[in-house]
Order: C-alpha cells, then sequence, then structure tokens
C-alpha cells in the first residue's frame, strides 16, 4: 500500500501477514499516484520520481528501482495480469486554450490553440494583454512559466526562465508588476516562495515572502495566505516586503471588497464551508447585519470575485456563469454562451476584467488512453 506523508509525498510498505511487521520499499520522498503486485514479486508503481509521472517497479523483497515508461506521461492507475503477460496503466493529459467573452456572454471567441497546460488567467488593467502560468501538458517534469499574451493571441512572451511549478500570476493594478507563487520542482507544494517581476523587463525575480498571492489590494499591497502546521490564512504584505498584517481569520481567504466596506471570503472550517460576504470588522452595515452564507462548496469549486467588489462570479454548470450581487446576496445566471467553461477549478480557471466587462477563462480538457505492455517481465 503506499502510506502518505506530510510535505505531499508517498512511500509503498508491504506488511507481512504472518509477522505482522512492515517493511518500507520506496524511499523516494516522491508523488505516487498508484501499485500493483505481480505474480513474480515485482512491485509495479507510478510516481513523478524522475519528475514525470511514469511507471517504475521494484523487487517486494526491496532494493534498486528500475523505470518502465518513459516519456511525458503522466502514467497512473497500473495493475497486471495474473500471469504477469499484460500489465494495463490510465494515461491523462490535461491540456487547455484561452478563450475571451462579454460578461454578458457575447462574443465569445479562443485566442490560443496550441495543445499546453495552462491555468490562472488574468486580465491587465487596460485590458489588453491576458497573464497566464503555462506548462507542457501535466505533469511534465519541465515545470511551469509565466507568461502574457495580446488579447488578440499574438506575441506571447516568456517572463520567467526557472523550470519550477508555478501559481497565481496577477498583474498589479497599475500594469507594473506581476506576483506569482514559485515552488522548486523537488519541494511539496506548501512551501511555495511568492516572487514579484516587472510586467515589461521581468529580468530576475524579487523574492518577496513565503506563501501564495491572490490579490492586489493597490498598487503595492497584495492580498497572500500563508500555510501553518494545521491552518492557513491571510495576509496583507507589501513589495517591499517587511511585517505582514493579518488581513481575517484563520481557515478563511479574505478580500477587501467596495473599498473595504465589506468582506467577501472562502471559509474551510467544518460547519460553514463555503463562500461568504460581510461588513467590514468595525462597520455595522444595516443591508449586512451579519455575516451571509451565499454559496456552497457544493454547487461549485471555484469562484471570483470581482475586482469592483460588486459581484461574485461562479460556474454553475458547464457553460454556464452566473453571478451574486453583493450585498443583497441576489444571484442571476447570465444568458449567453461560454464554449468550455468548466465549474471545476482544477479544469478551468476564470478573470473578470476591471471595467467588469469581459471574462477571459481556459476550457480545459482531459486526454485519456488506456495502455497496455504485453511480456514485460521477458
Amino acid at each position: 500500500w503506499i502510506r502518505y506523508f506530510p510535505g505531499q509525498y508517498g512511500e509503498i510498505f508491504i506488511y507481512e501477514l504472518s509477522t505482522g511487521k512492515e517493511r518500507q520499499i520506496t524511499f523516494d520522498r516522491k508523488r505516487i499516484s498508484g501499485v500493483c503486485w505481480a505474480s513474480n514479486d515485482q512491485i509495479i508503481f507510478s510516481s513523478n520520481r524522475s519528475g514525470n509521472f511514469n511507471l517504475w517497479m521494484v523487487p517486494a523483497s526491496g532494493g534498486s528501482v528500475k523505470q518502465v515508461t518513459k516519456g511525458a506521461g503522466p502514467d497512473y492507475t497500473v495493475d497486471i495480469s495474473l500471469d504477469g503477460s499484460k500489465l494495463l496503466y490510465f494515461q491523462m493529459q490535461t491540456t487547455s486554450h484561452i478563450w475571451i467573452a462579454g460578461t454578458d456572454g457575447s462574443i465569445p471567441h479562443q485566442i490560443t490553440f496550441d495543445d499546453v497546460f495552462l491555468w490562472r488567467v488574468a486580465f491587465s488593467l487596460d485590458g489588453k494583454e491576458i497573464v497566464f502560468a503555462s506548462s507542457q501538458p501535466f505533469s511534465s517534469k519541465k515545470g511551469a512559466r509565466v507568461y502574457s499574451i495580446d488579447r488578440n493571441g499574438r506575441n506571447r512572451r516568456e517572463l520567467t526562465s526557472v523550470e519550477e511549478n508555478i501559481g497565481n500570476p496577477i498583474p498589479s493594478p497599475d500594469g507594473r508588476w506581476i506576483v506569482y507563487v514559485g515552488t522548486p520542482l523537488n519541494e511539496p507544494q506548501d512551501s511555495g516562495r511568492i516572487y514579484l517581476i516587472d510586467a515589461k523587463n521581468p529580468g530576475a525575480p524579487k523574492f518577496v515572502c513565503k506563501g501564495c498571492p491572490y490579490r492586489w489590494i493597490n498598487e503595492r499591497e497584495f492580498i497572500y495566505s500563508r500555510f501553518g502546521d494545521s491552518t492557513y490564512s491571510t495576509w496583507i504584505n507589501s513589495i517591499e516586503g517587511g511585517e505582514p498584517r493579518k488581513f481575517f481569520e484563520d481557515s478563511t481567504l479574505a478580500y477587501p471588497l467596495q473599498g473595504g466596506k465589506y468582506v467577501g471570503y472562502s471559509d474551510g472550517r467544518m460547519g460553514r464551508r463555503g463562500y461568504w460576504i460581510s461588513a467590514a470588522p468595525g462597520i455595522k452595515d444595516p443591508v449586512l447585519p451579519h455575516p451571509k452564507k451565499i454559496l456552497d462548496y457544493q454547487t461549485t469549486d471555484y469562484g471570483e470575485f470581482d475586482k469592483s467588489g460588486k459581484f461574485f462570479y461562479y460556474v454553475k454548470n458547464a457553460g454556464e456563469l452566473c453571478r451574486i450581487s453583493i450585498p443583497s446576496g441576489k444571484e442571476e445566471v447570465i444568458r449567453g454562451v461560454f464554449p468550455g467553461l468548466n465549474p471545476a477549478f482544477y479544469h478551468s480557471s476564470f478573470d473578470i476584467s476591471y471595467d467588469g466587462k469581459e471574462i477571459v477563462y481556459t476550457d480545459s480538457r482531459f486526454n485519456s488512453k488506456l495502455i497496455m505492455i504485453e511480456n514485460l517481465f521477458k
């Protein structure tokens, strides 16, 4: 079986029924997604121990590990026939493209067409550029980089040069800066570091602090989360670094809305899981006297408060965009067509333009195969 450890990695263990003892077979500190036991006492498993998720095998008694499959993968969910003559595994790649449409559902159009995996798309202030993170089809060992592209799909620029895991590249309101989280390929995701680059002349990234950025609140400060042993919390930091300020309650990811009059947040605490709005601390608002839950996590995996703080946007069903007014909580289904817009954040991400008139989003999809290897041990 696979035992999972803090730091998002797993190791293979064997339990001996006769003695009640267990033995550890792998010591890679890498992720493992599937395991099977062949009749000749070879353990075959899927791991990213070389960067990509490929298949490997190791004797059940322990010893050296041998690579079975190579390439970009990712190769998951492995099984083998009783006589060991046929090995079957599942390969899945995620690819995506960028679309732009009016928030009223008008004029949807695709602006990228190559089969790469990209996410966390964001508009520049003037809406003329899109910033995003991209990699080769999911689980490439080459990691990811930050890019920008004109809204017409031309002039794609690579803004970072280090191969690492990339998250949440976000342009500043004045268009001068981009913050993002970068994690070395051999480190767990919760060890991410926030970097700052010049949007026009990137150069070497500047380290700001540890954590993950989510939103700018002005030209110099941004909201970010940092992770502790058992919880996460929302903080404010400056691009100059310095002492961060805690913004809201533990186990929430919170944003100031409408100039700080309200707070919108996602709450991960038991009994409160979902998206909420409340008056800002110290402010009494007769329209919103108490915190109000506007959406449950069961409805959608992902939503966004727009930059005006007047609406919360989310995808209810595939291709169906909805928004909730703040502070009234009134929900509206936007009549229009959004091809490929998906309700799961893992598959799609989106951003609303500063003027609220457009949405940029990804149409991420799975390309899946079942693959069989015959006579693996001959």
